[in-house]
């Protein structure tokens, strides 16, 4: 499935194809881990579905530091939280896109 992010990073829109079903999209939206709803991704694509970071802009973000992406950012006015939050919105818009495609409204007679 074509999964599109923009990167908070950056600005800038990738688009890659991951490996992955609108039930396992939906099952990760709704609050299952990554890891659990998706198992069959790697670190680098879990991390692009997530933040919409490609794996060198995390390495840049980070210095390399897998630590890093373990530390809180606790101030929701940090530009990297309201990034965040913009890509939940962007990605539970996209997952209404994929659900209402795939299973179509019933219309009553």
């Amino acid at each position: 499935m074509k999964i599109t992010r923009i990167s908070p990073m950056t600005g800038k829109k990738h688009t890659r194809e991951l490996d992955v079903t609108p039930d396992q999209v939906a099952s990760w939206v709704a609050g299952t881990l990554i890891q659990v709803a998706m198992p069959q991704l790697n670190v680098e694509e879990r991390e692009f579905m997530i933040t919409g970071m490609t794996g060198e802009e995390f390495d840049e973000a980070t210095g390399g530091d897998e630590d890093a992406a373990n530390t809180p950012i606790e101030d929701d006015g940090h530009p990297a939280m309201r990034a965040l939050d913009r890509q939940t919105e962007s990605l539970e818009n996209e997952l209404i896109r994929i659900l209402n495609a795939a299973y179509p409204p019933r219309r009553e007679s």
